[in-house]
């Protein structure tokens, strides 16, 4: 009988498959009790139980949102609009897997903005935070600025998970928040201590690894390919959504290689410095 794995959350393991000869009340105490387990569960087996309580599990918050500075706010919603960027609050805009504030002023940019969160928790860390018991603000090993406030945020994060996200945006499917590093092992140890887990690791063409937190995407990149944080898309049919974006007035710089000689790799700025990769695959 087959038994399928529902992609959930971190903290569940959801299983779908069908028994019609039993009660339900009976499968789930087959499942749940160990003297029943037991009765079932293949001999060689070694199990590896990690529970903690509600108190353990390390989150930097309940929402999380790039911010960016710009100059112009005005121009800034336009050109995320010719993105295909949907405005969700005064400024702020999504794409349907992140969500991106708008700021004017001198703050650091592109910063990581958490709310919801617990700064306690993270001072008993022993991260190295300025700011106060309600907002708080640190910097990765890699440069990037985190910042914590305690206040819950009024803007909703795009439902599901970053997998499993319905994509609203001309460029395709968001991937990941890429961050060069110069310690690979060091940047994911540092992020695995605030919640971070990682989903994939490789070594070719340079060490990289990709870890999340539930609500979000980081990619760490041990290489000088290329210079700070790049929000990163994939579509199969990125050659076609490149000549989209173009069509709506977006400049951008072409990326070996080319598919079927089209463009179908491109890298470019949106106002305030914020870089973007588009890349040709599906994920």
């Amino acid at each position: 009988m087959p038994v399928t794995h529902i992609p959930s959350s971190s903290d569940k393991l959801v299983l779908a498959a069908e028994f019609p000869a039993i009660a339900p009340a009976l499968l789930f105490d087959y499942w749940t009790k160990p003297e029943l387990i037991c009765t079932w569960w293949p001999q060689k087996v070694i199990v590896f139980l990690n529970i903690v309580g509600k108190e353990e599990i390390m989150k930097l918050g309940d929402y999380v949102q790039i911010s960016t500075t710009v100059s112009d706010l005005a121009v800034a919603l336009a050109f995320y609009g010719n993105m295909g960027f949907k405005q969700v609050a005064n400024a702020v805009v999504t794409d349907g897997s992140l969500n991106i504030l708008l700021l004017t002023g001198n703050s650091p940019s592109p910063t990581l903005s958490y709310a919801g969160s617990d700064i306690e928790q993270v001072k008993a860390l022993g991260i190295p935070l300025e700011g106060d018991d309600d907002t708080a603000v640190f910097v990765d090993p890699n440069g990037l600025h985190v910042t914590l406030t305690t206040e819950k945020s009024n803007v909703p994060m795009p439902g599901g998970t970053p997998m499993t996200r319905t994509p609203l945006s001309r460029c395709g499917k968001f991937g990941e928040f890429a961050l060069p590093c110069k310690d690979i092992q060091a940047s994911i140890a540092y992020w695995e201590k605030l919640g971070y887990e990682r989903l994939y690791y490789a070594e070719e063409p340079y060490p990289w690894a990709i870890l999340s937190d539930g609500l979000f995407v980081l990619g760490l990149h041990q290489t000088t390919d290329f210079a700070g944080p790049h929000i990163t898309y994939f579509a199969g049919d990125m050659a076609e959504r490149i000549e989209n974006l173009k069509a709506h007035g977006i400049t951008m710089t072409a990326v070996p290689p080319e598919v079927d000689g089209k463009v179908a790799n491109a890298v470019f700025t949106a106002p305030g410095g914020q870089k973007i990769f588009l890349f040709h695959g599906e994920i």
